[in-house]
């Protein structure tokens, strides 16, 4: 590997991945490590990491359906840093920066954790809200965060709901399907008009347990 930052920049060498009905859990650093990566993602679980659960640094590309993203540390791990970061450019030791567009897209997903804002936007353009090369789409998601930090930081940003508890059932035990008991009822349920045909454990989607027929769950798991 080379230790030059500029032979990671541009788009022609980049790492492509793709992560479809996976769990990753408990990792020391993060579950997901982007640097200028293309990196597609679906009906997968990620959680309990000791840094950034999901870290995209140098720009990049990453979509992420149906996928949840839930951090409060483990008896493993603490949880000290935002769950997703997003940035589109690296500094060396030097204070040299790199740039990188980044793009990405996150549809009828779940990021939730124990901090009051698990979103770190990282923008090298000044100002900051110059979103050229900073390219941020969140649709029909639950988001712990604040709404004017993401409406000002997203190029889209569509019927997502914040800070609302998505009541796993039991996240501690690794069961991130959404309540549907009463006085526990989930809003992550029937929430999003699309989705994807199958859940993490190859369950159909949709499953309407709402007068809101024909709606998907959000984040990786369908209420059957």
């Amino acid at each position: 590997l080379s230790t030059n930052i500029a032979d990671y920049q541009g788009t022609v060498n980049r790492p492509i991945v793709t992560i479809d009905n996976t769990i990753v859990k408990n990792a020391q650093n993060n579950a997901v490590y982007g640097f200028n990566a293309d990196i597609t993602a679906s009906n997968s679980l990620f959680y309990a990491s000791g840094d950034n659960l999901l870290k995209f640094g140098l720009g990049g590309k990453y979509t992420f359906s149906n996928c949840t993203m839930y951090n409060s540390g483990s008896r493993f791990v603490d949880h000290q840093k935002e769950i997703l970061l997003l940035s589109n450019f690296v500094a060396d030791g030097n204070n040299n920066v790199y740039p990188q567009a980044l793009k990405t897209v996150f549809s009828n997903c779940v990021i939730y954790g124990s901090l009051e804002n698990e979103i770190s936007f990282n923008n090298y353009q000044d100002p900051p809200t110059n979103l050229t090369d900073f390219d941020n789409t969140f649709s029909y998601s639950l988001l712990k965060g604040k709404s004017d930090t993401v409406a000002l930081f997203a190029t889209t940003n569509t019927q997502n709901l914040f800070n609302q508890d998505p009541f796993f059932k039991q996240p501690d035990e690794g069961n991130f399907t959404p309540s549907d008991s009463a006085g526990y009822f989930s809003s992550a349920i029937d929430y999003s008009p699309n989705g994807l045909s199958k859940d993490l454990w190859d369950n159909p989607r949709p499953v309407s347990k709402t007068a809101n027929t024909n709606k998907y769950d959000i984040g990786a798991v369908e209420v059957q």
